[in-house]
């Protein structure tokens, strides 16, 4: 079977896309074949990905009796997760990263106990939990070098990240959107307890604070999202229009999927 009649017709004397050339050189050449595939299909098998977990934390505590009426306890932890997994098999710029962290960052308490008298206590406890979840790029990504025009990367965010990018029919390249965001708060509580100890009952009661701030966090997982189809340059398959399946086509074909034309 040779080319369709629309690739017949395509005029392919002009210049690759700079872009799109790239674009197709981030996949690894073929490394196997696969009985039964036509051979630009289910030749590649990926190597080991990348699972890399650590976990490092810091806690300290302090007791203090200020006198027998008064005790005083403090306690801060620290915790810095760091994860790194690759999804997509792709290597450099083109991989599904998860890179950084979701956690409780940074926590501290502080109660204290106050006797009034044998029968009656205040228990004040006061406590900030801060909590960060923030995936970024793991390979240092250059928009402009790559290519894209000026006006398109100065309204990204996050510029240094590559772009997700899903062609049809192939696997798709850059960090999906679960893989690159950031969002954090910050929660303050104290609560404040009378405590009545009346026989064989104790009778606790007090409010509890808890504000959640609101504050805008920094957009940092914005990047571009790109989806590529061989809209003029597929073959009729069984009477229907779709991605070039055939091997001669496809070769015609893979040609004009480099003329990329990207606008803002």
């Amino acid at each position: 079977m040779g080319p369709c009649a629309v690739c017949r017709k395509r005029d392919y004397s002009q210049p690759f896309s700079p872009v799109g050339a790239k674009l197709l050189n981030l996949y690894p050449e073929p490394n196997t074949t696969t009985s039964g595939s036509v051979p630009w299909q289910n030749n590649y098998i990926a190597g080991s990905n990348i699972r890399d977990w650590r976990l490092n934390s810091l806690i300290a505590r302090v007791d203090h009796n200020f006198g027998p009426r008064l005790r005083l306890m403090g306690r801060w932890a620290w915790n810095d997760f760091v994860q790194l997994t690759n999804n997509n098999g792709l290597p450099g710029v083109a991989g599904n990263y998860r890179y950084g962290s979701k956690a409780n960052k940074e926590n501290v308490v502080v109660d204290s106990v106050v006797t009034i008298t044998p029968t009656t206590l205040l228990n004040i406890r006061a406590s900030m939990n801060h909590w960060v979840g923030d995936f970024k790029p793991y390979v240092p990504f250059d928009s402009l070098g790559f290519g894209f025009p000026k006006s398109l990367v100065n309204q990204l965010p996050r510029p240094t990240a590559f772009p997700l990018i899903t062609i049809d029919g192939a696997t798709a390249m850059g960090q999906s959107s679960g893989n690159s965001d950031y969002e954090g708060s910050a929660i303050l509580s104290a609560v404040p307890n009378l405590v009545l100890i009346r026989g064989k009952h104790t009778i606790k009661t007090g409010p509890r604070l808890s504000p959640d701030p609101q504050r805008p966090d920094p957009a940092w997982s914005g990047r571009g999202i790109l989806h590529l189809q061989p809209h003029l340059h597929a073959c009729r398959l069984s009477g229907a229009r779709s991605t070039v399946r055939r091997s001669r086509c496809f070769r015609a074909a893979r040609r004009s999927l480099c003329r990329l034309d990207i606008h803002d």
